[in-house]
């Protein structure tokens, strides 16, 4: 999962050639073009600037978030400054399935 800094509109791909406008988006899924290559190591646990070729809505109940983005690389790695739990009431509503044990919707 990727929490943003701030809620943002975005442009996602629902099929075919349609799209549709997701507003406030605050927490994504993301899919990682190669995940062999390490940066799913680099990416979690950390504050990161990433590389995306695109955002698709959630097409699958593996996806937990409405919005999942294709990441192509990691460009920048800091190390994160907050735990979830102190965010969730702000981004819980990008969240799509059953909650965590602790984290009710």
């Amino acid at each position: 999962m990727i929490v943003l800094d701030r809620p943002t509109d975005l442009r996602v791909h629902e099929h075919g050639d349609i799209s549709k406008c997701y507003r406030d988006v605050t927490m994504l899924q993301a899919v990682f073009s190669n995940p062999e290559d390490g940066a799913v190591a680099r990416f979690e646990g950390n504050h990161v600037r990433v590389s995306v070729v695109g955002y698709a809505s959630r097409f699958s109940p593996h996806y937990h978030t409405r919005v999942v983005m294709a990441v192509t690389s990691v460009d920048e790695v800091r190390p994160v400054t907050f735990h979830l739990r102190s965010v969730w009431p702000r981004v819980k509503h990008d969240f799509v399935g059953a909650s965590c044990k602790g984290w009710p919707r």
